[in-house]
């Protein structure tokens, strides 16, 4: 018989490193899967039925083999985006984190933040941009940033076996096809925020005007977003 390949000896070595599993059945009638990792730790599920369990151990020696095995705990996406956070503060700018830091705490945990990394889906990223579009007038470059954010931090969790895939991938942040929109000339501006009496509204119209926020980011902002030092 010829010799087995590189590939296929290296998947056996791995396979006989960590041993075969186990499944086997607790004394409340549910069933184990069990399948070793090393160095003491075993990745470890409950199931009704004994056939689910020996689907799921053979699934997670062959994620095992193939090295995409994911054996990092549940963790809400809050959790998980502060510690990408902290990652990240040394590998890029400044500024870049500053707008990471930003967007993920106001615009990102407040919608996302309670549900579990592994239990992420594409549909789940699809409805979340549909809302931020059509009920709170996110522009779609604002989202296509927003996305570009998600994207990235689960990629760095696909690469660090927290996740088996990125759902991300699956997901397309909406496109304006609104038309271009119409803008005030320099005297309208003036006009309009010498009729303003309110503080408040002069402010938000000031800020409108300036940078071209949508309601639904100008409402998000906080006086604590503001850098006074480096206006």
């Amino acid at each position: 018989m010829p010799g087995k390949n590189k590939d296929e000896s290296s998947k056996q070595n791995r396979k006989n490193a960590y041993g075969e599993g186990s499944v086997f059945q607790r004394s409340d009638g549910r069933w184990v899967a069990k399948v070793p990792l090393g160095d003491g730790k075993h990745k470890t599920g409950y199931f009704e039925k004994q056939r689910d369990a020996e689907k799921a151990k053979r699934q997670w020696l062959n994620d095992l083999e193939q090295g995409r095995l994911v054996t990092a705990k549940d963790q809400l996406l809050s959790e998980y985006l502060e510690y990408w956070l902290k990652m990240k503060k040394t590998l890029v700018r400044e500024t870049t984190y500053a707008h990471y830091q930003y967007f993920v705490e106001t615009f990102i945990v407040p919608y996302l933040g309670h549900i579990k990394v592994q239990k992420l889906t594409s549909d789940m990223l699809q409805s979340y941009y549909t809302k931020l579009f059509e009920e709170r007038q996110f522009s779609a470059n604002t989202i296509r940033f927003i996305h570009s954010i998600i994207r990235g931090a689960l990629k760095d969790a696909v690469k660090w076996k927290r996740l088996p895939f990125n759902p991300a991938s699956d997901a397309t942040p909406p496109h304006d096809d609104r038309g271009e929109m119409s803008v005030l000339t320099l005297e309208q501006a003036q006009r309009l925020l010498n009729v303003v009496d309110s503080m408040k509204f002069k402010c938000i119209l000031t800020l409108a005007i300036a940078t071209g926020m949508r309601r639904g980011e100008l409402l998000g902002l906080r006086w604590s977003d503001i850098d006074w030092e480096k206006s």
